[in-house]
């Protein structure tokens, strides 16, 4: 008995494991930086948490409210594991590390139950370990765990069909709460269920009771999904949401940040290259329906391919490609991407190139996944000693009465909900930090892990009194560090 094809097969489970450990052993120790996007969401989730509204009060005005600018699920499901895990910024990054392991470790499962070679399988394992790591609090931990769920799902209903109103009312269900987690990745991946629906049509040419009832049956649980979260998650009204979103998108369609794709798509140290996994994407969704013989239905089927192709490229171009700091809209639907080209029954050319396409994902992902390693035990020794650090001397001046500024990574570093609310933190949309007004503050935590430096960059109107700046290998070559490194600066009065 040949030992070889088990242990084999086994390889997607255990590198799911490892991962799930990485995150939650590992990024426990040495959690990631309150910077960038995460400044936005991890807050929200650790202020409900505490008992706060479900809603990031750091906020520049008009975001400060409630969650209204993007999907808030995943916040709202992270708040209450953190509080359910024992409150503060432990039981909500735990919270956050236990839902990316979850997302990782369902990922094996998924890859069996669609008859995934073992290799694949493997390829969608590690993709997803260094997806869980970019995505650190992005929507794109949930958002990923239902792409995958709608993959397993719709090609489970494509063999069902038309018989699958389990099915139906099941894709309705996810897509619900895809819509109120990543609603970008939820026009994605409703338009990939949709295509099939219509290529079905075509193929199996179903009773009426059939076309017109399946697609009814995923509206009404949809909708039912929608309703449900808004009554008993959401604060508010839904036209709060919806012009709270309108608001942040007229944002983002402002922006004029158009360069970095190299930087983005080709140097990102967690998938570099991962957009050569697209054009192989493409060819296995062509060939994915592609029947085992001539039929009628075949240049009908091709015509809503092509026109469901085009209208995938364009939504990609203007929500990722367009402003490539953005690229985290795919990176929702990379994993399920993944799965769809290592499912496809492709041959010959097509197999190869799809093939090649999965390989450089996995070694892009493998190489991220391990600097990010290198870096987190670089950092773990500074990790706690820093933290305590920023977090005694943030408490002293709040207990002098000073008023206080800080980056929005120093958040993370106070547990008390009445000291961080007294911390003056503008995180605007789609803009970087700002240094604050002298005449605002009194005192200025400025965190390493914000700008990445060793050396603290003059601010002015400001003077440095105290400096905690580490410097390390990896940080010298561009990579941010994890510890809370800072420098505490002091309003110079007399100008």
């Amino acid at each position: 008995m040949n030992p070889t094809p088990r242990t084999f097969a086994g390889l997607p489970f255990g590198l799911a494991g490892l991962g799930a450990l990485i995150v939650v052993i590992l990024r426990g120790a040495v959690p990631f930086a309150l910077v960038s996007d995460h400044a936005y969401f991890l807050p929200a989730s650790w202020w409900f948490a505490e008992g706060g509204r479900l809603a990031n009060p750091w906020m520049q005005p008009g975001f400060d409210r409630v969650l209204d600018w993007h999907g808030f699920v995943q916040p709202w499901l992270i708040g209450e594991g953190g509080r359910l895990l024992g409150g503060g910024w432990t039981g909500v990054r735990l919270a956050l590390d236990l839902a990316a392991a979850a997302t990782i470790l369902t990922v094996p499962f998924v890859a069996r139950a669609l008859g995934v070679a073992p290799w694949r399988a493997a390829v969608a394992v590690v993709v997803t370990v260094a997806l869980m790591l970019d995505a650190r609090s992005r929507p794109e931990v949930l958002a990923t765990l239902e792409t995958v769920l709608l993959v397993l799902l719709t090609r489970d209903f494509v063999t069902t069909y038309p018989a699958a109103w389990g099915r139906a009312a099941a894709i309705g269900i996810v897509c619900g709460l895809l819509a109120l987690t990543h609603p970008v990745a939820a026009v994605f991946a409703c338009l990939a269920v949709a295509g099939t629906l219509v290529v079905l049509s075509f193929e199996r040419r179903p009773q009426a009771v059939s076309l017109l009832g399946l697609p009814a049956v995923m509206g009404v649980t949809f909708a039912a999904t929608l309703l449900g979260l808004f009554v008993f998650v959401f604060d508010d009204r839904i036209s709060v949401w919806l012009d709270g979103m309108a608001r942040a998108g007229a944002i983002t369609f402002s922006r004029t940040d158009t360069t970095g794709f190299a930087r983005y798509y080709l140097a990102n140290r967690f998938l570099p290259g991962f957009a050569v996994v697209l054009v192989p994407a493409l060819l296995a969704l062509w060939a994915l329906r592609t029947p085992p013989a001539p039929s009628c239905a075949v240049w009908p089927r091709r015509v809503v391919l092509v026109v469901i192709g085009l209208a995938a490229a364009w939504l990609v171009q203007r929500f990722a490609l367009r402003i490539p700091a953005t690229y985290y809209n795919v990176t929702a639907i990379l994993v399920a991407v993944v799965l769809i080209a290592a499912v496809a029954p492709l041959s010959g050319l097509a197999r190869r190139v799809a093939d090649l396409g999965l390989a450089a994902a996995a070694a892009g992902a493998l190489v991220g996944t391990l600097v990010w390693a290198a870096q987190a035990l670089e950092d773990l020794p500074a990790m706690a000693r820093s933290r305590a650090e920023l977090a005694a001397a943030v408490l002293a001046d709040h207990a002098a009465g000073r008023r206080l500024c800080a980056d929005a990574a120093a958040l993370s570093a106070i547990d008390a909900p009445e000291v961080a609310r007294a911390i003056t933190v503008s995180i605007p949309l789609a803009d970087g930090p700002k240094a604050p007004s002298p005449e605002r503050c009194d005192v200025y935590y400025a965190l390493q892990m914000q700008d990445g430096q060793t050396v603290a960059p003059p601010v002015a109107g400001f003077t440095a009194d105290r400096s905690t700046r580490r410097g390390g290998l990896l940080g010298r070559i561009g990579l941010r560090p994890s510890h809370f490194g800072f420098t505490r600066w002091t309003a110079d009065r007399a100008g």
